[in-house]
């Protein structure tokens, strides 16, 4: 009897020192993750978004708003807003030491609005031809100032000959903009539809909400294969986007934004941002999220895509062409590799990021596809485009390339 209980006690002391073991392999995986990112990583001097807000408060400048994004954590009598908040000053991201910022428009998008009347990209009574960007984070213009982003390099490229007339004096955007700053527009406009963190379901959503006051003649659908695929699966457990991409539903945002429904929910939304302390950044180890963002990275690169994302995705591109021919536009799928397809090895020669099943999707739904590998990024030039030659959002130069490979395009049609 003695022998057995002795037994007993020796594997649970065996299986005791596994757990322990492999909590101590876990936790010293995750902190050393989080001494590189400080010793090594693009963010090791940089002010904390926190920290940026509250200085800029002391100085009196323009408020400054941390932008949101969609997230059903946070909700206004359950509804979810798609956009930052809106007519204000934004603060998107740094990667390079300087943080960007952008002042959105009436929707909370990352377009210029209000200044000149004669001008209005979202007049739903002129509907004047327009260009259509859609996408997440390097669509909006992460982590760029305004000036710098894609739709505004494309503004510029395709408006040389138009100088618009500056804001007039006391215009909010007077506190902000750059003075040498000279915004460039004519008769083709571009709307920017973009969120940072959404994936093509919320795209679609955006479209809905706002069918009745966009005209586009070309739309570029912009697809990040760094985690597209992952925000897609996840946006279908949202119930709200799940509801708009298979009932139709809308929640009527732009009468919601107009009406000032959201205020409450984006001042306590910068106070929750506020609040974010030392104490998170605890939880994040205890939580080993960056280990989780490490294998999700590899998951992303290398998992192959399941037959059931495989129909989703299928019936996204559908509905893409869907609202393409009720706009009777053309629409461009413009691919956009990721840092890691070529500072990674190519594992046992495995396909990156599902690539070819996804062009073969929308190549079957005779969408002309843009592939941005193909088009000026490769394993021999590729830091160039990204800030500090390390992993993050395209930067300055990496955005004008894109805007230069489009308004090619437009130009041809």
């Amino acid at each position: 009897m003695s022998n057995l209980i002795s037994k007993e006690k020796k594997l649970i002391f065996i299986i005791i020192v596994i757990f322990l073991t492999f909590g101590f392999i876990l936790y010293s995986i995750e902190i050393f993750l989080l001494f590189y990112e400080k010793a090594f990583v693009k963010q090791k001097f940089y002010e904390t978004k926190q920290e940026y807000i509250k200085r800029n408060n002391q100085e009196n400048k323009i408020e400054i708003f941390p932008a949101y994004h969609p997230n059903l954590e946070y909700l206004e009598r359950g509804q979810m807003p798609l956009g930052t908040k809106p007519n204000s000053l934004n603060l998107l991201c740094n990667e390079s030491g300087r943080w960007s910022k952008f002042y959105s428009d009436r929707f909370g998008f990352n377009n210029y609005d209000n200044i000149v009347p004669e001008k209005d990209i979202w007049d739903q009574y002129q509907k004047k031809p327009n260009i259509l960007l859609v996408g997440d984070s390097y669509v909006q213009g992460a982590c760029v100032d305004q000036k710098q982003n894609i739709s505004s390099q494309l503004i510029h490229l395709q408006n040389r000959e138009h100088l618009m007339s500056w804001p007039k004096q006391g215009h909010e955007l007077h506190k902000y903009l750059s003075p040498q700053l000279k915004i460039q527009l004519s008769d083709k406009h571009v709307i920017n539809l973009s969120n940072s963190g959404t994936g093509s379901i919320a795209q679609l959503s955006m479209i809905a909400e706002y069918y009745y006051l966009i005209n586009p003649k070309q739309i570029f659908w912009f697809y990040y294969e760094g985690n597209d695929l992952t925000d897609i699966k996840n946006e279908m457990k949202n119930k709200i986007l799940n509801h708009s991409f298979m009932y139709g539903a809308s929640q009527q945002l732009a009468e919601r934004l107009a009406s000032g429904f959201f205020d409450d929910f984006f001042k306590n939304y910068k106070l929750r941002q506020m609040n974010f302390s030392r104490k998170n950044n605890f939880l994040n180890v205890l939580k080993l999220n960056r280990l989780k963002n490490f294998l999700s990275v590899y998951k992303n690169i290398f998992i192959p895509m399941s037959k059931e994302d495989e129909y989703l995705f299928d019936l996204i591109t559908k509905r893409f062409k869907f609202y393409n021919k009720q706009f009777k536009s053309s629409l461009h799928f413009v691919y956009i590799p990721s840092y890691y397809r070529y500072s990674t090895t190519n594992l046992l020669g495995l396909e990156k990021f599902n690539k070819d099943k996804i062009l073969k999707i929308i190549k079957e739904n005779e969408i002309h596809i843009i592939d941005l590998e193909k088009k000026f990024i490769s394993k021999n030039n590729y830091k160039d485009f990204y800030p500090n030659g390390q992993f993050g959002h395209f930067n300055e130069k990496g955005y004008f390339e894109v805007a230069k490979i489009i308004n090619q395009y437009i130009n041809k049609n």
